[in-house]
């Protein structure tokens, strides 16, 4: 069942900053580092069996805070240029870095004495799954005038592949997992914008 989660934490330090290089080149990063983790154990549920309680504990004092990266950064850079007959344009990219993740949090079933929780018969932890660090790089370029602009783009160029989240789906009869489902982050994509202002 679902149950409230303890406590939580969240610390950590951002740095973002801006450089016009030239009067058209401009340059960009942003960095941070976030741990965010659980204080408190989860509230356990308690399911009373003959001759023991299992004591199931949805989540510990010191788990990762699911999907929340310790490291993530990103770096831009944009030139903008005149192409003449009043018409402006500019190209850039982006190259995009997340670190590892975890899906979920940690989960403690016990089997213990009636009555008892101290006294444990049997433990058992599953781990959350851990997503791997992924990084993209983003391309674009635009050009126009006045109120209009006509922008192409092509995000993850080169096709990475990584996660956005995962779950595992358990069994109703076994309460096991048997299967896993995933959302891969978008592909390679390429796209053109018109942009109209009035």
């Amino acid at each position: 069942g679902l149950v409230n989660g303890g406590e939580a934490s969240s610390e950590g330090v951002e740095l973002s900053a801006q450089f016009r290089a030239t009067p058209n080149l401009n340059l960009g990063f942003n960095g941070a580092y976030n741990k965010a983790e659980l204080k408190d154990d989860f509230e356990p549920a308690v399911v009373p069996q003959a001759g023991y309680d299992v004591v199931i504990n949805s989540g510990l004092a010191g788990d990762r805070i699911p999907y929340v990266p310790e490291w993530s950064w990103s770096a831009t850079v944009e030139y903008a240029f005149n192409a003449g007959a009043g018409l402006n344009g500019q190209v850039g990219g982006a190259v995009r870095w997340l670190g590892d993740r975890v899906n979920g949090t940690t989960e403690r079933t016990r089997a213990t004495a009636p009555g008892d929780p101290s006294t444990v018969l049997m433990e058992e932890i599953v781990a959350p799954i851990e997503l791997d660090s992924h990084a993209a790089l983003d391309l674009y370029a635009g050009i126009g005038r006045g109120n209009w602009e006509l922008r192409a783009y092509v995000n993850n160029v080169t096709g990475e592949d990584g996660w956005s989240s995962v779950e595992l789906i358990s069994s109703e009869v076994s309460g096991t997992p048997v299967q896993t489902v995933a959302v891969p982050i978008l592909p390679r994509t390429f796209g053109l914008e018109l942009d109209f202002r009035f």
